[in-house]
């Protein structure tokens, strides 16, 4: 147990009962821990770092920290908690969840480091204070490096070995010790002369400068505001080739890179998705990549520092003087500079990630945010050649009515083989009244729209039907259908027909269907190969529990797909939640939920705003069995908003205050009764009334004025449907055209227009315009080059 200092005075005192002062004092409780030491070093908290990075109040920033460590979600916080973190919407969260993981993981490790370190050698404080005081990964591997038992020894290892070690503390301290005369006691076989002795004296005196703490953070400041820059050159091994033709390299993967092959740019002025491309170069051998630093600025800056910790006192002493300056140009030179290239290679390749991340998880929430189709039966299309084309028929509530193959495509994909399976198709659609078609964007695609949009153009679906067609994202699919969890709901079926079933029901409801499927699957990101697997992963399942609980999930219907994504649950959890309904019945309410094996007061905490009770799914003869009496068996008119179970007595006092019956919730006499009495009311005075906070007065007021059938996604693009197809051979420059954003890339986004190709909108042709994955969007055609299948775009305007 950590006791109360002594010192403990009355302003501590209050420092300590406010928000950011609990959780600090909770910190220093637990530096005693087996993680982190207890030492003074250990004391920087995540949440100052974080406040600084990210531009956070630093009071914001330490209770958002908290949070996060008493297990609330990112979800939960962004809609609930908004009072506390500084109205910081989901991505901001995101982002101080990431480098708060990040920070602990450099602590965690700095921690074992010292540990490991302690085991073998005698490690002097100031060096483990060091070591527990850095900010990165990278820092504490640098000091680690001198102590890693790999078999290598350093210089300052084996001038120590020697026994030098005293005269380099002498030299350092300024004592009278450190002259040229005693120099001479040194002198042995192994160092035969005053020459060997220096040496193996500035080897340790340099490893001593470099490892100092205030040179060690001089140098982290300075990294942030000296002109670095990154240049790459050709390498010899591509030089040769163009000499001799494509020799060994594949011309066509080199010349990818040819922007790079006289690249020379400030490290703060680089762009991410270069760094990715200069990385990927390299590591094919196309590029000789370095860091260039501004060594006399560098050098100038940090011998001040040494000069102010080791030269203010016996500065006569011309060995001592020559002795400390020769160890700082070699510590610099062999130590500090290298290290410093490494670590801006380190940050600029972290940056880079981080931003393909961010894209990639911008690109994942506008693709789950699609709009349902609802209301609509849909024919989906997997694609095929050889195989055939699988075709499934699926009904408004995505249940299969129908499988079939048919061959529609040759080889070549020129033209339809066989008129007989052309007729089939339209018996087929005309006996399931189908005309919304769902194509699969693997390959065959383009045959098959070629085939269908000649088929409408031709008037060959009608009178019956009016048939229209849209290309849907296949990702994952293929790998969805030899899931468990396809096999289950297919045991005896083709995964090619399992895939096409799944295409058509990602255009019924895209959230539903895309949840079974891991999302770096889902091909919505670039350089997806090039980042840290573990941290796009666990951002993009942020992003998925995220869009699954901002939409809300009916109790009721929810499969286990869902359910698992929900904030608050997980695999075994929402496995209860559906054998509970198993046994049970449905759930009248959402305090129901709290009889579930597993869900205890945090995880209800978390989940219970994002989940619905619906009428029309929950039975009103209640459970077969249950633990809660059967007057909380009844149907809670809130429990169908995303107002909180916790805020449920101010809802009802806000209610009666403004005269409102909570039986006619969701009708539009009741919304707009709600909106005539808000607009009559200070929100601020209201909130004080109530005794509650004034974003938690807004949410109940938004639960209130929100259909029951609200849908966030109707905020978002519908997929685009079309009748017929281009050729890249019909655009010419100034063409206006509508189109999908299929990629949002950091240079630019690609757009389905209905050619063969998709075509690129770069960031300098935006016109002002923040293009989303899923917006459907005109155009207008600046270039074509149909050899190089290059369409170029200028954005007009988002529809």
């Amino acid at each position: 147990m950590l006791s109360l200092p002594k010192f403990l005075s009355g302003s501590l005192v209050k420092f300590i009962v406010d928000g950011r002062g609990l959780y600090f004092f909770s910190f220093l409780c637990t530096i005693a821990s087996k993680d982190i030491p207890q030492d003074s070093a250990s004391l920087w908290h995540p949440a100052t770092e974080i406040a600084s990075q990210l531009n956070l109040d630093l009071d914001v920033s330490f209770t958002i920290t908290r949070l996060f460590e008493e297990g609330n979600t990112i979800p939960f916080l962004a809609r609930y908690r908004r009072n506390l973190i500084g109205d910081c919407d989901a991505e901001k969260l995101r982002s101080v969840k990431a480098m708060h993981d990040y920070l602990k993981q450099v602590q965690v490790r700095a921690a074992a480091v010292v540990k490991l370190i302690e085991k073998k050698n005698k490690l002097p404080p100031e060096t483990r204070n060091v070591i527990l005081n850095a900010r990165s990964l990278e820092e504490v591997e640098f000091l680690y490096s001198p102590y890693k038992a790999d078999g290598r020894v350093t210089k300052a290892q084996k001038a120590r070995k020697l026994g030098l070690e005293p005269f380099a503390v002498a030299v350092l301290e300024g004592t009278p010790n450190a002259t040229y005369e005693h120099l001479t006691n040194f002198i042995r076989p192994e160092l035969p002369s005053n020459k060997e002795v220096l040496e193996g004296v500035q080897h340790i005196i340099a490893d001593v400068i470099s490892k100092n703490k205030a040179i060690i953070d001089e140098l982290r400041e300075l990294q942030g505001r000296s002109r670095i820059f990154i240049q790459c050159s050709e390498t010899k091994k591509t030089k040769d080739s163009d000499k001799k033709g494509k020799g060994n390299v594949d011309d066509r993967e080199r010349i990818k890179y040819q922007n790079f092959f006289n690249f020379n740019r400030d490290v703060q002025h680089v762009q991410p998705h270069q760094i990715l491309a200069i990385n990927r170069a390299e590591n094919l051998k196309f590029l000789s990549v370095k860091i260039v630093l501004p060594d006399d600025f560098l050098c100038n800056r940090l011998f001040r520092v040494c000069e102010n910790i080791w030269l203010r006192n016996n500065t006569s002493n011309q060995l001592r003087k020559s002795l400390i300056n020769d160890s700082f140009t070699d510590a610099y030179n062999r130590l500090m500079a290298p290290y410093l290239k490494r670590n801006v290679r380190s940050k600029l390749n972290l940056k880079a990630q981080q931003e393909a991340i961010v894209v990639f998880a911008t690109n994942l929430k506008n693709l789950l945010l699609s709009p349902p189709l609802r209301g609509k039966k849909i024919l989906a299309v997997d694609p095929g050649f050889t195989h055939g084309c699988k075709f499934a028929f699926i009904d408004a509530t995505g249940a299969v009515l129908h499988l079939e193959t048919l061959y529609l495509n040759n080889r070549n994909g020129k033209q339809a083989l066989n008129d007989s399976d052309v007729r089939k198709l339209r018996k087929l659609m005309v006996e399931f009244n189908c005309d919304t078609v769902g194509i699969g964007n693997g390959k065959g695609c383009r045959e098959i729209e070629a085939h269908l949009g000649k088929l409408i153009k031709e008037g060959f679906f009608a009178p019956e039907l009016d048939v229209s067609y849209t290309i849907v994202n296949e990702q994952g699919a293929s790998i969805y259908s030899v899931s468990e969890e396809a096999k289950q709901e297919f045991p005896d079926t083709d995964p090619n027909l399992v895939s096409a079933v799944s295409i058509g029901r990602r255009l019924q409801d895209p959230l539903s269907e895309l949840v079974k499927i891991e999302p770096k699957h889902l091909g919505v990101g670039m350089y997806q190969l090039d980042v840290n697997d573990k941290l796009l992963e666990s951002t993009l399942n942020e992003i998925v529990i995220e869009c699954v609980s901002f939409v809300g999930v009916d109790i009721n219907t929810a499969s286990i797909a869902v359910l698992r994504k929900l904030s608050g649950l997980n695999q075994a959890r929402a496995s209860e939640i559906i054998e509970w309904r198993k046994k049970n019945g449905t759930f009248l309410n959402r305090c129901m939920l709290k009889e579930v094996k597993g869900i205890g007061d945090k995880t209800f905490e978390q989940c219970a705003g994002f989940i619905r009770i619906v009428p029309q799914t929950a039975k009103s003869d209640g459970p077969k069995g249950g633990k809660l009496a059967k007057s909380d068996h009844k149907l809670n008119p809130l429990d169908q908003t995303l107002i909180h179970p916790e805020s449920y007595p101010v809802a009802h006092k806000f209610c009666k205050q403004l005269s409102l019956n909570l039986e006619d919730l969701g009708t539009d006499r009741f919304i707009q009764e709600v909106k005539n009495a808000v607009s009559k009311i200070n929100i601020k005075d209201t909130a004080e009334k109530l005794g509650a906070d004034v974003k938690n007065v807004e949410l109940i007021i938004t639960g209130l004025t929100k259909p029951l059938d609200h849908d966030l996604r109707a905020e978002f693009a519908t997929p685009l449907f079309k009748k017929g197809l281009m050729s890249m051979e019909d655009l010419t420059a100034g063409t206006i055209l509508t189109g999908r954003i299929t990629n949002v890339t950091s240079f630019g986004s690609f757009v389905d227009i209905g050619v063969n190709q998709d075509g690129l909108i770069h960031i300098s042709k935006y016109s002002g315009f923040s293009p989303q994955l899923g917006n459907r969007v005109e155009v207008k055609v600046e270039n074509v080059d149909v050899a190089r299948k290059r369409i170029s775009l200028l954005l007009v305007r988002i529809l």
